[in-house]
C-alpha cells in the first residue's frame, strides 16, 4: 500500500484486479491490486479540480465499463473504460452520490444522503443512504420450499 493518506471506501474485483477508491485529501484516485494485496498502480487519478473527488462505491456496467459514486464537487456517477479512461458524469450530476449500480434497463441507480434515485425517478426518500448491493428474492414458491426444508432439517435434530 502506498505510504500518502489512506482513506478507502470500497473494493471491488474488476478485470482480475482489486480497484480501491482513495480518498487521501488532494490525491483521490482509484488504485489498483492484485489479490495478494500488491500495488499495481493507479486505475485513475483525479486532477483535484474538474474530475471526480471522494470516490466511494465502484460497480462494474453490463457492457465493461465501471461506474464510480463521486461525492465532493464536481460529484456525480463517473463512468471509466476498462483502461481507466474517464468518460465523465453519467448520473446524479451535483447531487453527491455515495452508491451506483446499473439497473437492468441501463439506467444508473444512485444514493446519496438523502434519497435512493434514477436520474428521473426517487425511489427511497429520507434517510441517509450509502452503496447498493443486489440481492435475489426467491419467489413464493421457491422460498416456501425452502422453509420447509430449513423446518425439516431442525426436525431432525430434535
Amino acid at each position: 500500500f502506498e505510504t500518502a493518506d489512506i482513506s478507502y471506501f470500497d473494493v471491488l474485483e474488476y478485470n482480475g484486479e482489486l480497484l480501491v477508491p482513495n480518498i487521501d485529501s488532494g490525491n483521490d484516485r482509484i488504485e489498483r491490486y492484485a489479490f495478494d494485496g500488491t500495488y499495481l498502480g493507479n486505475f485513475a487519478t483525479s486532477d483535484g479540480a474538474t474530475s471526480f473527488d471522494f470516490m466511494q462505491q465502484l460497480a462494474v456496467r453490463d457492457n465493461g465499463n465501471l461506474l464510480g459514486a463521486g461525492f465532493s464537487l464536481p460529484s456525480g456517477v463517473y463512468e471509466f473504460l476498462p483502461d481507466g479512461t474517464p468518460l465523465g458524469i453519467v448520473a446524479a450530476d451535483g447531487f453527491g452520490p455515495r452508491g451506483a449500480y446499473e439497473l437492468p434497463n441501463g439506467e444508473v441507480l444512485w444514493t446519496n444522503g438523502s434519497f435512493v434515485r434514477t436520474d428521473g425517478t426517487i425511489f427511497l426518500d429520507g434517510n441517509s443512504f450509502r452503496f447498493i448491493t443486489e440481492t435475489q428474492i426467491p419467489e413464493p414458491a421457491t422460498a416456501a420450499f425452502l422453509l420447509f426444508g430449513a423446518a425439516a432439517l431442525l426436525r431432525k435434530k430434535r
